[in-house]
């Protein structure tokens, strides 16, 4: 049985690699979550927690600086600036060294990423699938055009590390719902969030989903 949902206002988001013969290509997930889609999605783009949460792999303690860095918002959706990172193992292959980072947040549960290291580029594409406010599905789709980087099951391995370690953070993030409006305007018992300068990817990732009007998975 076919559902028809309206008429689409825009095409499938870009992930322009997939087509390109000098990529390796590679697909990870589905992982299960229970949690909001817009928490899976801005965990994702939030590189303020590799430090600590991905240690080894995305971040180290040795270098939990995050330089300053643009946020841009449009119709298209929005994009974060270039941000130079030192990461050891940065595509699961080993391979440590410093890295350009760019995200672009193309719909309210679809992310892509690049990261430019002296290798080549590495590109990424996340999609959420919300089941319930409280539950999701996460699927992606990677792309590297170099081919000493990690081989199909390392990789593999790798983003299942990665995670499950992003998981024990996300599941349990309350409220489960992603918070749009402050808690006075809520009357709700969450303990209020304090945000840093490097969270101005995720204050404009917030205050884009209101102006949407998204009400499903957010509080």
């Amino acid at each position: 049985m076919w559902v028809c949902l309206g008429e689409p206002s825009q095409d499938v988001p870009s992930f322009p690699e997939w087509n390109d013969l000098s990529y390796r290509k590679f697909v990870f997930g589905p992982y299960h979550c229970h949690s909001s889609g817009f928490r899976v999605i801005e965990n994702a783009f939030d590189v303020s927690h590799f430090s600590f949460a991905h240690q080894g792999s995305l971040g180290s303690p040795e270098h939990p600086e995050i330089e300053d860095y643009e946020v841009k918002v449009n119709v298209e959706g929005i994009t974060i600036g270039k941000i130079s990172l030192w990461q050891p193992n940065f595509d699961g292959s080993g391979t440590d060294g410093k890295i350009e980072w760019s995200q672009k947040i193309c719909r309210p549960l679809t992310l892509y990423q690049v990261k430019e290291s002296v290798q080549g580029k590495y590109s990424l594409l996340f999609t959420v699938t919300p089941i319930e406010e409280n539950e999701s599905l996460i699927w992606g789709l990677a792309a590297m055009n170099y081919s000493d980087g990690a081989s199909e099951s390392d990789f593999q391995a790798f983003q299942d590390r990665l995670w499950a370690e992003d998981a024990e953070i996300i599941e349990s993030q309350r409220p489960v719902c992603l918070p749009l409006l402050s808690q006075s305007e809520t009357n709700s018992d969450w303990l209020p969030e304090v945000h840093a300068q490097c969270d101005r990817a995720s204050i404009a990732y917030r205050r884009w989903l209101k102006d949407l009007g998204i009400t499903f998975g957010v509080c």
